[in-house]
């Protein structure tokens, strides 16, 4: 199993650790990156991203109206802004060159009379001719909904393709497509159908027709009672899949068809293969804020982008009120919901943490197929240290804890270096273990050209 990383989300790349902890990441709500506007109320489903060819940070999000009288469903838009840092937001006035029959606002994109509702867009650079992609549900002919593509050119100018098919039903927003390198496919995630609150999976070679929706999140005894899965967002993330998974914990005196008030928070959930995803450590990644500040009655992760230093960009819609408050009380009340964004260090998504005093960590047997190794460290006040190990764990002459320069300070790729050693040359391609010793200290990720090895492959 060859990796270009080694993550600790669960220990399976580990053959032991001692007095180490595993620690959940703790994203960064930035304040001034906060999108608001008192009459639109803008929060459902925002896709940001960076759009090489502009040089631009592009945000595709649903505004609803705040106006006394308006109608669910009926006084929405679809609507765009810019940004050159991802941060602070401006609406382009399209009016000019992107024709609606019903304008509403002079950033609307899309012919609401044609689209009943969507998710994330896709920006699929491999596609010149159709770079954006949004599997959206689209109002036909006849009046029903159907799950379409809808694609563009430049991301203002939509078109609908009739042809393509990415559901059997009608289900619930949002939805969700990232890319699959290794099958050279996309998935798209949503749920199995109209109202059932679970997460299924479904692959497309094509973009027209996609497997059919096999679910791979359901509600487990461990979660709270009642809970449901709203949502989620993936990301591919250096050979791994990482994603935010919408955890909605409802009323349970609520005896309607579908319940309708709680609570909305992303909880982290992880993949080896793409298909396959875990549960992570059952905690809030991307919690409620304070009540009364947005996002402190539920929060919707929809984006997550890697920017130009390496960082993570969480970007969520946030309301102040619960779920299902979003269609009473923001009718009347300007200011309710926004967009955030929260920042995470770069492989921040968990780490593993020494606790009082020294903690080891040894890997299974590796093959490094490179010269050299990159750990993602932290320790402004202790250090940390790492040593090379033969398959029964007797440390490699001259690749020894003692002999390994420590390190002190913070890092998302320090190179360890031993005293009479220039590089790890001698051992590539060789089984060994890498013993990593931390004090004070943080390890968030080890890069390279990474293989895992089992024993029946050195028969």
């Amino acid at each position: 199993m060859t990796l270009r990383s080694l993550f600790f989300f669960d220990d399976w790349c580990l053959a032991r650790r001692d007095n180490v902890a595993r620690r959940l990441g703790q994203p960064e709500w930035v304040r001034d990156a906060t999108y608001a506007d008192p009459t639109e109320n803008p929060f459902s489903y925002p896709t940001v991203l960076y759009d090489d060819q502009r040089k631009l940070w592009r945000m595709f999000y649903l505004g609803r109206e705040t106006m006394p009288g308006a109608v669910y469903r009926k006084d929405e838009w679809i609507l765009t802004a810019e940004s050159v840092d991802g941060i602070h937001w401006e609406r382009p006035d399209l009016t000019a060159t992107v024709p609606l029959p019903s304008r509403m606002r002079p950033h609307e994109i899309f012919d609401r009379q044609q689209m009943s509702t969507g998710g994330s867009i896709f920006l699929d650079e491999s596609s010149p001719e159709r770079r954006f992609k949004w599997p959206i549900l689209a109002i036909e002919e006849d009046g029903r909904r159907a799950s379409r593509l809808a694609w563009s050119v430049d991301g203002y100018n939509w078109q609908i393709d009739h042809a393509s098919r990415w559901h059997p039903g009608t289900p619930d927003p949002g939805f969700f497509t990232y890319r699959h390198a290794e099958r050279n496919s996309h998935i798209t995630l949503a749920r199995p159908s109209h109202g059932d609150r679970r997460i299924a999976l479904m692959e497309t070679h094509d973009w027209r027709t996609w497997s059919e929706p096999e679910v791979i999140f359901h509600p487990d005894p461990l979660d709270p009672p009642m809970s449901e899965f709203y949502g989620i967002v993936v990301l591919p993330y250096k050979g791994v899949y990482v994603g935010i998974l919408w955890m909605f914990e409802t009323d349970p005196h609520d005896l309607r068809w579908q319940k309708l008030e709680g609570k909305i928070y992303g909880e982290l959930v992880y993949s080896y293969d793409g298909l396959r995803f875990q549960r992570s450590l059952r905690q809030p990644f991307i919690g409620l804020n304070e009540p009364g500040e947005y996002g402190g009655g539920g929060i919707y992760p929809c984006s997550m982008v890697v920017d130009h230093e390496g960082q993570i960009r969480i970007y969520s819609g946030g309301t102040k009120g619960e779920h299902f408050q979003a269609r009473t009380l923001s009718r009347d009340e300007p200011d309710y919901a926004a967009i955030l964004m929260h920042r995470l260090r770069q492989d921040g998504f968990v780490y593993l943490e020494s606790q009082a005093g020294a903690g080891y960590l040894t890997t299974r047997w590796v093959r490094i197929h490179d010269e050299r190794l990159l750990l993602n460290v932290q320790a402004p006040y202790g250090e940390v240290r790492v040593q090379l190990s033969d398959l029964e764990g007797k440390p490699l002459p001259g690749y020894t804890f003692d002999e390994c320069h420590p390190f002190r300070g913070d890092s998302t790729a320090w190179q360890p270096q031993w005293q009479d050693q220039a590089d790890l040359a001698e051992h590539v391609g060789t089984p060994l273990r890498i013993d990593v010793r931390l004090y004070h200290a943080r390890l968030y990720a080890i890069h390279g050209d990474i293989e895992l090895v089992y024993a029946s492959s050195l028969r």
